[in-house]
């Protein structure tokens, strides 16, 4: 979960915030408790010291799950050197997204999500770096082998870490969500077995319908409320 998105919220500063002062008391007391109950913090879409802050309150691994690199390209969506690093510092890794507007000028190509791959994979290391590309999913056992069977698609700076960077199932992803997860108790609900029933009929008297219902038009959702919520990218 991520404490903000774009702009400013209770918890701390957004990406888009032309002042970012940081995780307030309210953000570090949602961080601390996000790590009692096995949630991942993520700082995508935060300021750059709202990011920096959620890393160095974390006690779990913390992650920046769809995020470029701003070193290659100067887009506010993008983090820095410094927030990868302490991101790292945590146990956590960062996603390299495939948007146009944060790889380049909104321009989607191979080369360009090279650059920001390598410019990660150089400052954390190929384990603390990933792919979630906020568009396509791809599963890695697919990419594996489409590239052992076709490497002629794809360029020597994409494949010269070796197929076998490529992370899989049960790798360091799926290792660094788990971390996030033990001594979690998982509490089940105990729910009364009569507990969707009007009170009478829960004790076994029958109530007879004395007036006619009458169903209600459903309402539409309002798609124009979540329009803030778009990515940029989309229509």
């Amino acid at each position: 979960m991520l404490p903000s998105y774009n702009t400013r919220s209770a918890a701390g500063g957004g990406c888009l915030d032309d002042v970012d002062e940081g995780l307030t008391a309210c953000g570090r007391a949602l961080i601390r408790e996000m790590n009692a109950v096995g949630m991942v913090a993520d700082g995508s879409h935060c300021g750059a010291r709202t990011g920096l802050d959620m890393c160095e309150v974390s006690q779990q691994p913390a992650i920046y799950s769809h995020s470029c690199m701003r070193a290659v390209w100067d887009h506010p969506r993008d983090i820095t050197d410094e927030q990868a690093k302490a991101c790292a510092a945590t146990g956590g890794g960062v996603g390299i997204t495939g948007v146009g507007i944060f790889l380049g000028p909104n321009v989607v190509d191979i080369d360009a999500l090279v650059r920001h791959i390598d410019r990660a994979v150089d400052l954390v290391g190929p384990d603390r770096v990933g792919l979630l590309t906020d568009r396509l999913p791809v599963r890695p056992g697919d990419f594996k082998a489409l590239l052992e069977e076709s490497p002629e698609l794809f360029p020597e700076c994409y494949t010269r870490r070796g197929a076998d960077r490529v992370p899989a199932a049960g790798g360091p992803a799926d290792r660094r969500t788990r971390a996030v997860r033990p001594g979690i108790p998982r509490r089940r609900r105990r729910r009364h077995p009569g507990r969707h029933l009007p009170p009478r009929r829960r004790a076994g008297v029958a109530l007879a319908r004395t007036t006619p219902t009458t169903s209600r038009p459903r309402r539409r959702k309002d798609e124009s409320r979540y329009a803030r919520f778009r990515h940029p990218a989309e229509p």
